[in-house]
Order: C-alpha cells, then sequence, then structure tokens
C-alpha cells in the first residue's frame, strides 16, 4: 500500500489542507515527494503527521505527540484530524483503498479508525 493523499484539519498552521502524493495517472506511488519552504512553514509538522498517522500503535503515536514539546491541534478548534489515503500499490491488487483518520484533541488524546473506500 501507499500513501496517495495527505489531509490535514486544524493542525498547526493548518487550517484545511489536501496533498495529493501520487501520479494523477492510474495513482501510481511517486518514488519521492519534496516538501520545500522557508523556516516556519510547518513542513516538520507534516512529516510527523504522516508518521502519526501511519504508526502501528497507540503507544507510537503518544511517543510522537511527546517529542513535540507543544500542541499540533490549531487554533480553530479542540481536535486537530490527520487523514491518510492508501491504495493498493498495484491497480489491479484486489486490496481496497483505506483511509486512516487520526483525530487528536488540545489533550493530546489520539482516536483513530480507519475505513475501507469502495470503488
Amino acid at each position: 500500500m501507499h500513501v496517495t493523499e495527505i489531509r490535514l484539519t486544524n493542525i498547526r498552521l493548518f487550517k484545511s489542507v489536501e496533498l495529493p502524493v501520487a501520479l494523477k495517472t492510474k495513482q501510481k506511488p511517486r518514488m519521492r515527494t519534496l516538501f520545500i519552504g522557508q523556516n516556519g512553514t510547518c513542513k516538520s509538522t507534516l512529516l510527523r503527521c504522516l508518521a502519526i498517522g501511519l504508526a502501528a500503535s497507540h503507544s507510537e503515536r503518544m511517543a510522537l505527540l511527546e517529542q513535540l514539546g507543544s500542541s499540533l491541534v490549531g487554533t480553530d478548534g479542540d481536535v486537530g484530524v490527520i487523514e491518510l489515503t492508501l491504495s493498493a500499490d498495484s491497480p489491479n491488487a484486489d486490496v481496497p483503498a483505506r483511509k486512516i483518520i487520526t483525530e487528536i484533541s488540545k489533550g493530546d488524546a489520539i482516536q483513530r479508525r480507519i475505513e475501507t473506500i469502495e470503488p
């Protein structure tokens, strides 16, 4: 599986952003994706959100949050949301696409759910 889209809502400076990270044709994975920006534009936040969303266990997600030293949740509410859309490595695979949704509250409580995306 590979990540085809990253969506962040109320995460630090990101009020609402959708980042497609797959090629437009056939949703093939990109071999490289590059994030460029000035200092303080949340490049590291974006990478941390990807790590939190893909972390296998609750303790791993909590450890990534604790390393920050401040809240990941932005100023537009009490909850920030990380949504990652994952697709099969091959368009012919029988594995359905999935969406991993991670909700983080101001107190750094984390809830996570995985949804199957029907074709």
